[in-house]
């Protein structure tokens, strides 16, 4: 066993509970569709990628010179931030990366972050964030001086910290909980990446699941973590790091790959997960898999959970088509009407907000949207 943890498999006990539902006429809810069109300077396509609770919505479109244009909306007031929105939180401060052709640089809000380091030369100097905590506090990774180790960042306010290595050459950080708990890879000596837990300074090594690699993408507030890691069997799978236990979260179906997307403080895991041909999606809660079904098509692909256990992501039609859905408690919901040809939703907060894009009808254009879906 490589690492550090103690290991748990997933017996083939856990299976998975039976598929979603679709919702039916008499079953949907309302839905009703915020249209938030393109960013200014956006070429054809944007997207919704993040909501907290209080309905703030960030996300952005790319444009023909290798930039990023992003956005926040704020109950019909728009911010422009000039970067991409990858988390936001619940004072509806976002975090991304700043995107101007061979440069990229983490920021708040559309304010670049500083550099832990770099080199005076074309794309010598790089970062990007990828979590915010409550406190502001974002993590992600910069570009560092020649003889440093490390490249995973945190920075608090304006200032970045480097959270060092395992004993390799670099790191990444890739969330943060409310505690400043922050998770990531880092490369060891022999050149193998496992996950890691940076607390206080410190770096504690995760493990893997009996491979040479491992990465940790999320954790909660009660500190456990999850990522994906090689198998014994030279298989990669979604992982729950609780503890010191490290959990095979396993596979849905037949399938040969899992990975892990997000977790809640429920304790409940996103996971993707893949035969080779076909994606699908469970959400695994205290020792058992429920499969989210799909809308009649080959794939499901999860994206985001929220703290009453809902996923949102999108999934394809018995025609090809690929729609956004959102899956709550076994009935899985398509968010978009017949003359949708495409959309897929990339986050949902507990109020029924989801966000996406979808393709405008009659259109060339890809817009930002935000389904609200009535409450019972």
């Amino acid at each position: 066993m490589a690492g550090v943890c103690g290991l748990l498999s997933a017996p083939a006990a856990l299976a998975a509970t039976t598929a979603a539902t679709p919702a039916t006429a008499a079953t949907r809810p309302p839905v009703q569709v915020t249209d938030l069109g393109l960013p200014a300077g956006a070429f054809l396509r944007s997207n919704a990628t993040v909501v907290n609770d209080q309905g703030v919505v960030a996300g952005g479109g790319p444009d023909p010179a290798y930039g990023y244009h992003g956005f926040i909306w704020r109950q019909g007031t728009v911010q422009a931030i000039g970067g991409t929105a990858n988390a936001i939180n619940g004072s509806g401060t976002v975090t991304g990366t700043i995107v101007q052709h061979y440069d990229t640089t983490a920021h708040r809000d559309g304010t670049g972050l500083p550099y832990l380091g770099g080199r005076p030369e074309l794309g010598g100097y790089r970062s990007g964030a990828d979590d915010i905590n409550a406190a502001g506090t974002i993590v992600g990774f910069s570009t560092v001086n020649d003889g440093v180790r490390g490249g995973g960042a945190v920075w608090f306010g304006n200032s970045a910290v480097n959270v060092g290595t395992l004993g390799g050459t670099q790191s990444s950080a890739a969330g943060i909980n409310d505690r400043n708990q922050v998770v990531g890879s880092s490369t060891l000596a022999n050149g193998d990446t496992h996950a890691f837990l940076w607390s206080r300074g410190r770096l504690t090594d995760l493990g893997t699941l009996g491979g040479r690699n491992s990465h940790a993408v999320d954790i909660n507030n009660a500190g456990q973590v999850i990522g994906t890691s090689d198998t014994a069997g030279g298989a990669s799978h979604a992982f729950l790091w609780d503890h010191g236990r490290l959990i095979d979260l396993g596979t849905a179906r037949r399938d040969t790959t899992s990975t892990a997307i997000a977790i809640n403080d429920r304790g409940e895991v996103l996971v993707s997960s893949s035969d080779g041909t076909a994606t699908h999606g469970f959400l695994w809660r205290g020792g058992r898999r429920g499969d989210l079904g799909g809308l009649g098509g080959r794939d499901t692909v999860p994206a985001a959970l929220n703290s009453r256990g809902e996923v949102a992501g999108k999934a394809t039609l018995p025609d090809g088509r690929t729609h956004a859905f959102r899956w709550s408690e076994g009935s899985i919901l398509d968010l978009s009407g017949a003359d949708v040809a495409e959309s897929e939703a990339y986050d949902l907060n507990t109020t029924g907000l989801v966000v996406g894009g979808a393709d405008v009808p009659d259109s060339t254009h890809h817009h930002a949207i935000i389904w609200r879906i009535g409450r019972p």
